[in-house]
């Protein structure tokens, strides 16, 4: 409760007349109680938890409030993944295999949801001047979504991917989902594997450029340290772009938290 509202209420309040426009994202988990389609006219309605009930508090709070946060714009997004999803995630692992060519274990996949690309959520935030309520318009079949990324890469999902139906959370959710389409299945997949190809790209450049480190770099410290040794008051200067690069090259990181 801490972070998602009282420090991110402080940090709205202190910018906020700062800012023509300022999008603040909340989650579609508000209406995870309901059957079928939802829309942001809607009340929320979900099952308890702590994150959700701290994205409700925050929303109230600036529903109710909305005289003092007119240029305050909120967005639901419903679940979005990209290869910058943090460790501890099933797309996380799912995109390390595709990627790295790691092996993971998985728990059971055959569900669906509303899934939605994170770019989608970053174009509608930029042009939007109302509140959003995010998704895709329709549950997709998140194993033969993820069958078909492998695919298209080229990539046997059984050699990487191992499926422990005994290891994954009942799913007792309720299958909901936006009302209004933002995108489709295929804007979805073919977005998702761009995105991939563009952090396989990142990976095969940052690799060649740790192998020219090692063969040009690293001699050329050696003898900077020899000549150092000579004159201590001589310092040989080096830039190096693996950083700049991995960091920038393409898309480095997602536009949405």
């Amino acid at each position: 409760m801490d972070v998602n509202y009282h420090y991110t209420i402080n940090i709205i309040d202190k910018i906020k007349n700062f800012c023509d426009k300022l999008i603040v994202y909340s989650t579609s988990e508000l209406w995870n109680d309901y059957e079928g389609e939802v829309s942001i006219n809607m009340p929320f309605k979900y099952n308890y938890s702590p994150y959700i009930k701290s994205k409700e508090v925050l929303s109230n709070h600036i529903n109710y409030h909305k005289h003092e946060y007119n240029n305050v714009k909120i967005i639901y997004p419903f679940n979005f993944n990209s290869p910058y999803r943090k460790n501890g995630f099933l797309f996380s692992k799912i995109f390390d295999s595709i990627i790295n060519k790691n092996k993971n274990t998985i728990g059971d996949i055959s569900f669906t949801r509303d899934l939605i690309h994170p770019s989608i959520i970053a174009n509608q935030s930029i042009i939007t001047n109302e509140d959003l309520l995010i998704g895709g318009g329709e549950l997709i079949d998140v194993k033969k979504f993820v069958e078909n990324l492998f695919r298209m890469s080229k990539i046997e999902f059984s050699e990487y991917i191992t499926v422990n139906e005994n290891n994954g959370l009942k799913n007792i959710r309720k299958n909901y989902f936006s009302k209004i389409a933002y995108s489709n299945y295929n804007d979805l997949l073919n977005l998702t594997y761009y995105f991939i190809y563009q952090s396989k790209s990142n990976v095969e450049i940052y690799s060649k450029i740790m192998k020219l480190y090692r063969k040009i770099i690293l001699p050329l410290k050696k003898i900077q340290n020899i000549k150092l040794n000579k004159d201590k008051n001589r310092k040989i200067k080096i830039a190096f772009l693996d950083n700049c690069i991995v960091q920038n090259h393409s898309v480095a990181k997602d536009r949405v938290g």
